[in-house]
């Protein structure tokens, strides 16, 4: 009976830490975005690009979302955001800069919970702004 009681347990750890794997990979959506990650309801992703560019695609992306901004600070090599939806459903945004020099970490919290396909969706509009300022920089 023991014997049982250990394949029933084993079995059980497996499909958990096959469940934890599955959370965890995610298909990129661009060539720019980098370290997708989705952890504690919290987006986030490593995008090659400049503040000034990707400042302009985050504000542009979350007008065109028709969300309203609360809050906006942005010191130097860090940017945040706050704005809400029609249903005052709070999305923050959180932009800083890599330590190496290489891009900006993007951070996409929907909710109070998180919520992963939005924020992937968020993600892809200020990645699609962001080509569109990177083809034409004079808008």
């Amino acid at each position: 009976m023991s014997t049982m009681k250990r394949f029933f347990a084993l079995m059980i750890l497996v499909v958990v830490a096959l469940s934890c794997v599955s959370c965890s990979t995610l298909q990129p959506i661009s060539a720019n975005v980098k370290n997708e990650k989705y952890r504690f309801g919290t987006y986030s992703a490593d995008i090659e690009t400049t503040m000034f560019f990707l400042d302009k695609a985050v504000r542009n992306a979350c007008k065109r979302a028709r969300l309203v901004k609360r809050v906006h600070d942005f010191r130097g090599n860090a940017c945040f955001y706050k704005y809400y939806d029609v249903n005052q459903i709070e999305v923050e945004i959180t932009l800083k800069e890599l330590k190496d020099g290489s891009g900006i970490k993007v951070k996409i919290r929907i909710g109070k919970m998180g919520d992963k396909e939005s924020s992937q969706k968020l993600l892809l509009a200020i990645d699609d702004d962001l080509r569109l300022l990177m083809s034409n920089p004079a808008q």
